[in-house]
């Protein structure tokens, strides 16, 4: 069961004659501004939304709910300021009905309660409320996007008069490697989701937020057998592999010189592309120094993996046989490859292209560095028919390292 994708604005609230909860109208309380931060995390994402409001009226106690699902704990929090407020799950009968027309057209858990929290408003006081809370990605439905969130801004409508602005701030640094965040999707227009930033101004909310992300359909880095622990802001992961930078590399996290260490790139959309060539940058190619401290990989063996049967029948009990009960599709083809030790752009070659869903690429041998000893690479760029490397080129003379056996 995954958490519901809904992110709403409070509404004021009132208690039904059955002793539910629903939003009500406050004509005093105006919701001035509004500040939406979503920070997509490996595993979940995490909101932060920060209020303004303003009280044109007398003294008044509102209480305020945020819509939610009683079959998960999203660990909201609400403040006033620096003080945390009490929170109180109320049963709702609301009914959230998503935009016509929006691939993900349900909800995977019902809007059936409010998470109510009371707030003190004093005659022509105005207010900061901060809400924080975490979300599981949830999957689309239909021929839409494969994952999708909603944020409810027509709640926001409850509210006296416009609000005069909401500034909506996606954070996607950390943002899982597989989503094509540059293809996204907000409600119905193609928009790229990479730090993403709106605002709008002097609105009465009518329409809610649809954010649909698709998975890469390209071999992308996907997990390593071994990464070195982050130094200070420097960080050795995957992403490193495939940013188009000299200045970062993939580091391996073995006591010793990482032989055996195992990386693996993965077509998200389990889809087989069709490549020709790798294209590999050795070392911790930053500069002279990092690359020659640090181990470079002298012999790589390249397992291409396609998966022709019927994938009901594999996962990993499957992975390591060598062909299909009747001899014809081959499930891995493994090539060994001689790397140089240079920082200039290496292209490894197949006889003819090849159909790949995974490639993993383990060490089997490396150059030792004069100082440490950590295996580096800079860039791995699995090419699609007949593409070349296009990041960075290191400006290392080739001259200054001394190729070693």
């Amino acid at each position: 069961m995954s958490f519901n994708s809904l992110l709403a604005d409070d509404a004021p609230i009132c208690v039904t004659h059955g002793g539910n909860v629903k939003p009500i109208e406050n004509n005093d309380i105006q919701m001035y501004s509004e500040t939406i931060d979503i920070t997509l995390l490996p595993t979940h994402y995490e909101v932060e939304v920060n209020y303004v409001f303003k009280n044109h009226g007398s003294e008044q106690e509102v209480v305020l709910g945020f819509p939610s699902s009683s079959r998960f704990d999203m660990s909201f929090k609400a403040f006033d300021g620096k003080t945390e407020l009490e929170i109180s799950k109320m049963k709702s009968d609301w009914v959230f009905k998503p935009e016509n027309g929006m691939s993900c057209q349900y909800i995977s858990n019902p809007i059936d309660q409010f998470e109510c929290h009371t707030v003190l408003f004093n005659a022509g006081e105005t207010k900061n409320i901060r809400n924080t809370y975490k979300q599981m990605y949830d999957p689309a439905y239909r021929d839409g996007p494969q994952t999708s969130f909603y944020y409810i801004v027509t709640t926001g409508a409850f509210w006296k008069d416009e609000i005069t602005s909401i500034e909506i701030r996606v954070h996607t640094e950390n943002a899982p490697l597989h989503f094509d965040l540059e293809n996204g999707l907000v409600n119905k227009e193609k928009t790229s989701i990479i730090n993403y930033y709106d605002k709008i101004e002097n609105i009465e909310p009518t329409e809610d937020l649809y954010f649909g992300i698709n998975y890469k359909n390209y071999l992308t880095p996907w997990g390593a057998t071994s990464i070195l622990n982050s130094s200070g802001k420097i960080d050795y992961g995957i992403s490193n592999l495939d940013d188009k930078s000299i200045k970062t590399a993939w580091v391996e996290g073995e006591s010793e010189s990482g032989i055996g260490t195992i990386i693996k790139y993965k077509n998200p959309s389990r889809k087989a592309n069709t490549i020709n060539g790798i294209e590999i940058i050795n070392g911790y190619a930053k500069n002279y120094n990092t690359f020659i401290e640090n181990n470079r990989v002298a012999f790589l063996k390249v397992s291409v993996i396609n998966k022709l049967y019927n994938e009901d029948l594999m996962d990993s009990e499957f992975w390591d046989i060598k062909e299909f009960f009747n001899g014809k599709y081959k499930t891995k083809e493994e090539y060994l490859f001689t790397l140089e030790d240079t920082p200039y752009v290496q292209y490894l070659e197949f006889d003819s292209p090849i159909k790949a869903k995974e490639i993993e690429f383990e060490i089997l041998k490396v150059y030792k560095g004069t100082k440490y000893d950590d295996t580096a690479i800079s860039e791995i760029h699995i090419c699609e028919n007949g593409a070349r490397y296009k990041g960075e080129t290191s400006n290392i003379p080739v001259d200054l390292i001394e190729l070693k056996e």
